[in-house]
């Protein structure tokens, strides 16, 4: 059984290795569940872009394979039911019937496609000779269902205006282009593809339907390419024989499987998350990836199917080998924590400009793991290659951020990047919660700590000591601060002259969390802000082992101070910590 049938093949039931007499089927079916044909015939419509795409591709070379997107079919009973490729079967339908009435030869489709629906408008309408040359007579729309109001609908006039639009190409564009329009439907029949996707029968058609148009760009082309390899590999390997068909199913079986496995994996939510980040359908950034490995040029705009025309273009040995090579990369780049941790950093790290795919192409062409590692520990210095100092909230937001997650995955002599509850021992940084729990910059000393509100605060000496002392107040400010009702112009005069200190900003003062544990901190001290983080804790949530050690007060130098404050002193110390472990 073949997986690509020409456009022939998938009409003619008199052919053996046909679509429909591979699967035992007389004719194909579109389900009630699926909408109405909706094609528009416009110049930029799907039926006009159909036919420019098949002249375009004819007139470069009319013996070269031209392949149109892929059908989802179902077999049950006498009928292959469409799950998914139903406007394109029906406009080949359509132009079949067109081309037959004006070639004065039989139509190929007459009867091989049948509506829930609408079926009798093509059985007593499209199908019918001297009815189509009737419909294409007609000069309006209201000519035409003044005489059968029961076509009056929507999905009836875009096939009426479909085959109005086919017979002008074939009456008009073909002679103009000076095309015999006989060549051309030879063309159409033998040399244009489609691949075919079976669903077993067990499977239900309008679960397949939904989960096919929930991401409907990128598993196209993903079905496209599986069945391209599968029918491609699958013929080549075989040698003709007595067994060959045997052998070439048995080897498109387990081509099938093998697929399936990268599918799952590449798929799955923390590997997806990991590679290739909110990019898109996993599978199809992992072909993207081969492709460009195979010297697919991103850069470049390519028409719809760029991804598939271009493993078109390569020698499917070829292209299958190393598909199945970067697959066993990766997974071993997944499975081995120095790799893990290393490319995770130059992937989440929000100043490093490299986008994922380059970069893991970059790490593709490497020679040897010892290559890879080098190149990554490269880009790791390069990225924590700055000047603390220098550094301030939010202008230095991306960098800050990094130098934070560089000490979760790297700081001291053990690779616990996260503490948490119900397993203190785990060492493998957990990214995807990094990425879906959008941790973000917290500080340590609160920046606005009376909030718009409080008038009162216990903590006030802790708020002097970070402003450098009551005797370097200025006597406006000292005045707000030791009111007992303040107003919102001496909380703000307060609140300016904190965000003006050099620490409150400084990377000594902030350390990472999850938005959501961030947000239920809110403007609490030190003391109140650890006895939250406990809390949280015990609850299940994820907290970075840095974030952790500093409200442990457990960094080297702060560790023993007072543990109920946060003080200019301990943000200075924190920095010249952070310094220790960024410098190589």
């Amino acid at each position: 059984m073949e997986l690509i049938y020409s456009v022939k093949q998938m009409f003619c039931t008199e052919d053996p290795k046909s679509c429909l007499s591979a699967y035992g089927a007389d004719k194909y079916h579109i389900p009630a569940y699926q909408r109405g044909y909706k094609w528009k015939s416009d110049k930029t419509g799907a039926v006009q872009v159909l036919l420019d795409d098949l002249l375009e591709n004819y007139k470069k070379d009319p013996n070269k394979e031209y392949f149109l997107q892929y059908i989802t079919l179902k077999s049950i009973d006498r009928h292959l039911e469409v799950i998914d490729g139903q406007q394109r079967l029906t406009t080949l339908s359509i132009l079949l019937s067109v081309a037959a009435q004006f070639l004065e030869e039989e139509n190929l489709a007459s009867d091989k496609l049948t509506y829930a629906t609408r079926d009798s408008f093509f059985s007593n309408v499209i199908y019918q000779k001297a009815k189509l040359q009737s419909l294409l007579k007609q000069n309006s729309w209201k000519e035409f269902v003044s005489k059968d109001p029961a076509f009056d609908s929507q999905d009836v006039w875009h096939i009426r205006e479909a085959a109005i639009c086919v017979n002008k190409f074939f009456t008009k564009v073909l002679k103009k282009e000076k095309i015999n329009p006989k060549e051309f439907l030879d063309y159409l029949l033998q040399h244009v593809k489609i691949i075919v996707n079976s669903v077993e029968s067990h499977v239900s058609s309008e679960t397949v339907f939904k989960n096919l148009n929930s991401n409907k760009v990128a598993l196209t082309e993903v079905e496209l390419i599986k069945g391209w390899f599968i029918t491609k590999v699958g013929r080549n390997k075989v040698p003709n024989g007595a067994n060959s068909f045997v052998e070439m199913m048995e080897l498109r079986a387990r081509l099938g499987r093998q697929w399936d496995e990268i599918t799952a994996w590449t798929n799955k939510e923390d590997v997806s998350d990991f590679y290739f980040g909110s990019e898109g359908y996993g599978m199809h950034q992992f072909l993207t990836l081969v492709a460009m490995s195979l010297g697919l040029e991103l850069k470049k705009k390519d028409k719809t199917n760029g991804l598939f025309n271009h493993f078109v273009s390569q020698d499917i040995n070829e292209a299958y080998n190393q598909l199945q090579f970067i697959f066993r990369l990766l997974k071993d780049w997944y499975a081995n924590n120095n790799l893990y941790h290393l490319i995770g950093f130059a992937n989440f790290a929000k100043n490093n400009k490299i986008k994922r795919l380059d970069l893991l192409h970059e790490l593709i062409q490497k020679e040897s793991k010892s290559q890879l590692m080098n190149w990554l520990n490269d880009i790791k210095n390069k990225l924590i290659n700055v000047d603390l100092d220098q550094l301030r909230y939010p202008e230095n937001n991306d960098e800050i951020q990094t130098v934070l997650l560089y000490l979760n995955l790297f700081m001291g002599n053990t690779n616990s990047e996260f503490i948490r509850a119900e397993d203190p021992t785990d060492t493998r940084f957990n990214f995807l919660k990094f990425s879906k729990e959008q941790w973000t910059l917290e500080h340590i000393f609160p920046q606005r700590p009376f909030g718009k509100n409080q008038n009162g605060v216990e903590e006030l000496d802790e708020v002097i000591e970070i402003l450098g002392g009551r005797e370097h107040l200025e006597s406006e400010l000292e005045e707000s601060l030791y009111k007992e009702e303040r107003s919102i112009d001496d909380i703000d005069l307060i609140h300016n002259a904190l965000a003006s200190t050099d620490e409150l900003n400084s990377i000594g003062n902030i350390c990472l969390l999850s938005k959501e544990d961030n947000a239920s901190n809110g403007c609490m001290f030190f003391k109140a802000k650890r006895q939250n983080m406990l809390k949280r804790l015990q609850k299940g949530s994820f907290v970075p082992r840095h974030t952790f050690d500093v409200f442990s007060k457990m960094i080297d130098g702060i560790a023993g101070s007072d543990i109920s404050t946060w003080k200019k002193s301990d943000i200075n110390l924190h920095q010249n910590w952070i310094q220790t472990k960024i410098t190589p």
